[in-house]
């Protein structure tokens, strides 16, 4: 068995093309070997597969067992996102921004109390003569560096950026004291805090054994390091999660293996940093519907160079290995201000939107393993088909529907045969141990409790998807159990929080939530097909709050649809407004509640509709939702089909409101709420027939 990490390098004669013995020498060798025994099997892995190649479709085409996309990756919020910074700057000044905006990030975790929150800038050069050179004029320029030359750099730079993190960090400096700033950057930014991965012959980093200790342990808190300068030698094999900002200097010599590599060290940066916030660790981003300054927190920027050959390149890199980078430089600012019509009524006056509280949730409420999210007899079965399946890559088709294959139990815990198995998986993980476990489940008594119990682990059965014909060894079946306790734990640790919604809701005022708003829109940089959010005039639309709607397509059509039942509204109601509730523009959120609660992160619904009769105010929770958002935010649509006037309770003894929420809007294909939103809110008596 060959296993074979970063496949991609053995991939080099095929790519080419040529049949050329030195070239395919890694390739021919692995052949060679494989050919001398036809039970030899090879093992690839890579993060970089370039199937767009004919030559490597043609050789992987029926060979792939599983892909799972960089893009998706990302999108999963396994990572950190990208943002691209292009800058026109002198390399000081390029080198100052980003210590700036790395500093700036390091103030904002330690407001959010977030401990031992090390931000790290990486310097990429192409030649280690430049390299070298840019890292002594980076420390002469930190110790020369003066209050008042920081004032007049920060004041010049805010005047002409078109950056959205830049010019956040900007605001910021501007408000602090520039003297205690630039004490603080000659600690944090020093010969002592810095750290060259260069030298002058082949060897590799490791080889240097004290530059090789910093860099493998960059997360540390006992680690100094806050930069790091290099060319090549960390493109591949290097594990860093407090990576913020790379930043490329020098413009000349581009060719496009540069960029490849650059690419390569882009992936590598944007690996989460799982830091500890509200006690919690998690290893998904958890402030995408943040404000933009705390989301820096888990970005990753790439400060470019100016040069249209050198920025093409790029482009094609990123694209050759799937990986989405957002533009941070070429956005736009669109206004939604509240309509001076919609001022005037007493809706927005004397009106109010409503919330549901939040309550403490005692230790005694997670008594089982439900309360964390996680019902044992439904989770998915574990994936464990070893046949070799095909993919159609041009079209992102599946001719291997794994439905098809056959489920099996590989353990049940309820079964005295298979004690000894799960003993033995548990054995090899250390957070089943009763000191870790107790931490997270709080009224378990003992480890045999959380494996035996009903309310635990007791009705837990370990399903497989295996190939046709295929039997489960015991090493395949022990395998099995620990890939499924490692769903328990993921979701123990990550959904023991210690608050929850309530069903009871209080008020806030509408003109305390609507109100005028900035949305910065930035443009894709290497992804033309991403959502596309624009300003839309709401003109002549009395039943909506603000002059414009900054929306994608979606939203647009959602609020299209409304707009063509206002008419039936009308029917009902004498006062109909649709708010749209923006969510860097305000703190208002509803939590989920009931028994069932396992999701406790609060949640904005994009519109609420404000309607009103003589006898009643109704509300209703409203949110368009994307097909590829659907199952990711069930939670959410749950929570909405939840508030009902049965269910909930208006503090104040309120007697005049009624709160809904109903299903997403979804559109799929060209058919139109296909969760069917327009018939509940008929059903429900919400909205006249036509």
């Amino acid at each position: 068995m060959i296993l074979a990490d970063e496949a991609h390098h053995f991939n080099v004669g095929t790519r080419s093309k040529k049949d050329d013995v030195d070239n395919k020498s890694w390739e021919a060798l692995l052949d060679r070997i494989r050919g001398l025994n036809p039970d030899n099997q090879q093992l690839e892995f890579t993060a970089t597969i370039d199937l767009h190649n004919p030559e490597i479709y043609h050789k992987y085409q029926n060979k792939i067992i599983a892909q799972y996309d960089l893009s998706k990756f990302i999108n999963d919020g396994y990572s950190k996102q990208v943002y691209r910074l292009q800058a026109n700057n002198s390399d000081e000044d390029k080198m100052l921004n980003a210590v700036l905006l790395s500093q700036y990030r390091k103030r904002i975790a330690q407001n959010m109390e977030i401990p031992d929150f090390k931000p790290v800038i990486l310097f990429k050069s192409n030649t280690i003569k430049v390299s070298k050179d840019i890292n002594a004029r980076f420390l002469t320029m930190i110790a020369n560096l003066t209050a008042e030359s920081l004032q007049s750099f920060v004041q010049s730079q805010n005047r002409s950026t078109q950056s959205e993190a830049l010019s956040l960090a900007y605001k910021y400096w501007l408000n602090q004291d520039f003297g205690e700033t630039v004490a603080e950057l000659k600690r944090d930014f020093q010969e002592f805090t810095t750290v060259n991965a260069n030298d002058s012959g082949k060897k590799d980093i490791l080889d240097n054994n004290d530059v090789a200790q910093k860099l493998n342990n960059l997360e540390s808190p006992s680690n100094p390091i806050r930069s790091v300068f290099a060319v090549a030698k960390l493109s591949e094999g290097w594990d860093v999660l407090n990576l913020y900002d790379i930043v490329r200097i020098g413009e000349k010599n581009i060719k496009p293996n540069d960029t490849n590599a650059e690419a390569q060290l882009i992936g590598r940066g944007a690996r989460y940093n799982p830091f500890i916030y509200k006690g919690q660790k998690l290893y998904t981003r958890r402030f995408d519907d943040r404000k933009p300054e705390i989301q820096l927190l888990e970005r990753l920027y790439y400060h470019t160079i100016n040069n249209p050959q050198y920025l093409e390149n790029l482009r094609k890199s990123l694209n050759a290995i799937n990986l989405p980078v957002n533009e941070d430089t070429k956005y736009k600012i669109y206004t939604a201000n509240v309509k001076s019509s919609f001022k005037r009524t007493d809706a927005y006056k004397h009106g109010n939107v409503y919330y549901n509280k939040v309550e403490v949730v005692p230790a005694e409420h997670y008594n089982s393993i439900l309360k964390y999210g996680f019902d044992p007899e439904t989770t998915e079965p574990i994936d464990m088909i070893s046949a070799t399946t095909e993919r159609k890559f041009d079209t992102g088709a599946d001719k291997d529907n794994r439905s098809l294959f056959p489920i099996v139990n590989a353990a049940v815990f309820s079964n005295p045969a298979d004690k000894a198995l799960i003993r033995t998986a548990v054995s090899f993980n250390p957070f089943f141990r009763f000191e870790s476990l107790k931490q997270q489940c709080p009224t378990i008594t003992s480890v045999r409790e959380f494996l035996t119990s009903d309310s635990w682990l007791g009705h837990a059965v370990v399903r497989v998807r295996v190939a046709n014909g295929h039997q489960l060894t015991p090493q395949e079946r022990l395998t099995a159990v620990e890939r499924y306790l490692l769903r328990v734990q993921n979701a123990l640790v990550n959904n023991f929080q210690r608050s929850k919604g309530t069903n009871r809701f209080e008020k806030v005022a509408v003109n305390e939530v609507i109100r005028d708003y900035e949305k910065r829109v930035g443009d894709n940089f290497n992804d033309p097909k991403a959502a596309k959010i624009g300003p839309y005039e709401m003109k002549g639309k009395d039943w909506y709050a603000y002059d414009y709607a900054i929306v994608d397509q979606l939203e647009m059509d959602f609020i299209d649809r409304i707009g063509a039942e206002i008419p039936n509204f009308r029917k009902k109601y004498d006062q109909i407004y649709l708010l749209r509730i923006d969510e860097r523009n305000t703190d208002f959120k509803l939590h989920d509640f009931g028994e069932s609660v396992y999701r406790y992160e609060g949640y904005m619904p994009d519109f609420i509709m404000y309607l009103k009769n003589e006898d009643y105010i109704y509300q209703i929770y409203m949110e368009p939702k994307g097909t590829a958002f659907v199952e990711r935010d069930r939670w959410k649509e749950e929570l909405l089909e939840r508030i009902d006037p049965k269910n909930v309770i208006i503090l104040e003894d309120n007697d005049d409101v009624k709160l809904f929420g109903v299903k997403f809007y979804v559109e799929d294909k060209g058919k139109q709420d296909i969760h069917r939103m327009f018939p509940e809110l008929r059903e429900k008596g919400l909205l006249a027939d036509n």
